[in-house]
């Protein structure tokens, strides 16, 4: 029982991923970035009952969780070591502002003072909650 308590606090860590995925992407990689999770929940899908069936009849609902949390600990493991590709100008396509601790505009990109209709002058030390 304790296994599945675990089982269920792991999945809920994967909920933001079909948010979060899109956002770090380019926008011409959008799509893609959309189709990966829901492969990825497919899989899941398709493979979750197939680990029921094999396990269960064997090691009982016990066993079950436990192999679902070998899993999670393997994709842990799998996942620490994945780095993202950095190109020398991904900051130039993805940062439209700089910040100082106190979530001020320091500096911006033209891009940034074009969606806000203001000039650098008036958005520049402005505090993002004004």
């Amino acid at each position: 029982m304790r296994c599945c308590v675990i089982y269920g606090i792991l999945l809920a860590g994967f909920v933001p991923l079909t948010a979060l995925m899109p956002s770090m992407a380019q926008h011409k990689d959008k799509g893609a970035a959309l189709a990966i999770p829901d492969t990825g929940a497919g899989g899941a899908a398709f493979i979750g009952p197939v680990i029921v069936t094999a396990l269960y009849p064997v090691f009982g609902g016990d066993g079950v969780g436990i192999a679902y949390c070998l899993l999670y600990a393997l994709v842990a493991i799998l996942s620490a070591n994945g780095e993202l590709p950095r190109s020398p100008d991904w900051s130039a396509h993805h940062c439209l502002a700089s910040l100082d601790t106190e979530l001020s505009v320091v500096a911006a990109t033209d891009d940034f003072f074009q969606q806000f209709g203001k000039s650098s002058a008036e958005v520049c030390g402005s505090s993002l909650y004004e």
